[in-house]
């Protein structure tokens, strides 16, 4: 018997669309149990949909949540799974987690969806600063208090001497890990030494289309003159980058999918168009309508579900030049990868937006198809 511990619910959002994909699967398998230990983030969204019943329900369900985890921790049959995955370790707790491996004999398996694993921000990266972070990266947290950096998602005080301690698992062979993709791989090794033991899965969301779909689609797009931004309206997936990028290119309309309070005080242009919005209520329809689509993270991102719908859904698809992203293991006859220098990039930007560059269809074709075989069943 195998337990799953999730720190993210099955919710149609992030990181929940992948828990929804394993959920899924763990229902075909009765030797596969899942532990969810927070639905904080589903208790959210259904108060901003206004849904107060289903948010009361969720809070009480987080709360029972919360209990299982702390019950199974301390005092739960950790020794009768064979295998033990932890997803997402900083939203189940770093000291319940941190109870899990000590209890258990033998390796506790850490699922990385970013890099908590050196970076007590999760994503790498400096605020309003134009690339990913890897001062951390091999153990020296000293630049932590140099950069102001904040824990996150959960602001935890004992973050750093859970990083601290991981060293110690590792070199004790009670820690393992599954990375999404060759890239964050590297960054384990690079962190941890050559001699850890880690594994690349890939990573499959629920909200993907059946693969027989994606000809049809990608043939009827009817393309229009905008460019989209696709991500969350944060320094780290590169919003402040690409507002400054639609300053740079004021003769094109960027539209961002969120509303303009999210920027603070930052002056926009006033090509600058902001619509809330998620992919199921126009965001999808914009991104396949766009000239350009900009998934521009500025961290060490793994394989992320706005990248790779934008690049079954869309036509050009264009990222910051991010050598330890995922993105930088692609062809680049299929994505376009911009300098991280807004200036340069706005170069960039007009040229394939004026020549109307799209992808070389049979090489993101195999892609696809090479995505699809590898990542559509990742319990197997």
């Amino acid at each position: 018997m195998d337990i799953i511990i999730s720190g993210v619910p099955p919710v149609q959002k992030g990181a929940g669309l992948f828990i929804q994909q394993i959920e899924k699967e763990a229902e075909l398998n009765s030797e596969i149990e899942i532990l969810y230990t927070n639905f904080r983030m589903l208790a959210g969204i259904q108060l901003n949909k206004k849904q107060y019943l289903k948010f009361i329900k969720s809070v009480l369900l987080h709360v029972k949540s919360r209990f299982n985890i702390w019950w199974f921790a301390y005092f739960g049959k950790v020794n009768n799974y064979k295998k033990l995955i932890v997803i997402h370790h900083q939203l189940i707790g770093l000291k319940l987690v941190e109870k899990i491996v000590k209890r258990k004999k033998g390796v506790t398996t850490l699922f990385l969806l970013d890099s908590g694993f050196f970076c007590i921000a999760s994503y790498n990266h400096i605020e309003r600063e134009n690339s990913e972070c890897i001062e951390c990266l091999g153990g020296n947290y000293s630049s932590i208090e140099k950069n102001n950096c904040k824990p996150f998602p959960v602001r935890n005080n004992y973050n750093v001497f859970f990083l601290r301690n991981l060293h110690k698992y590792v070199d004790r062979g009670k820690i393992d890990f599954i990375t999404q993709n060759k890239n964050h791989e590297n960054l384990v090794k690079t962190h941890f030494g050559q001699r850890v033991k880690v594994s690349t899965l890939g990573i499959w969301t629920s909200d993907l289309p059946e693969k027989n779909e994606i000809h049809r689609i990608r043939k009827n797009r009817k393309l229009s003159d905008f460019i989209l931004f696709h991500g969350a309206p944060i320094s780290a997936k590169g919003m402040y980058y690409s507002l400054e990028l639609a300053g740079l290119c004021p003769d094109i309309e960027f539209i961002f999918p969120f509303n303009k309070s999210n920027i603070g005080n930052y002056t926009e242009s006033s090509n600058c168009t902001f619509r809330e919005m998620n992919w199921d209520s126009g965001l999808k329809d914009y991104a396949m309508k766009a000239r350009i689509v900009l998934v521009p993270s500025l961290n060490s991102p793994p394989v992320e579900s706005a990248f790779v719908k934008s690049l079954i859904y869309c036509s050009a698809v264009a990222v910051v030049n991010i050598e330890t992203s995922f993105s930088a293991e692609l062809n680049n006859q299929i994505i376009i990868k911009l300098d991280r220098d807004p200036i340069v990039a706005s170069s960039e930007v007009i040229k394939y937006y004026k020549s109307h560059w799209v992808p070389d269809e049979k090489i993101i074709n195999n892609w696809i198809d090479n995505h699809y075989k590898n990542n559509q069943n990742p319990l197997e």
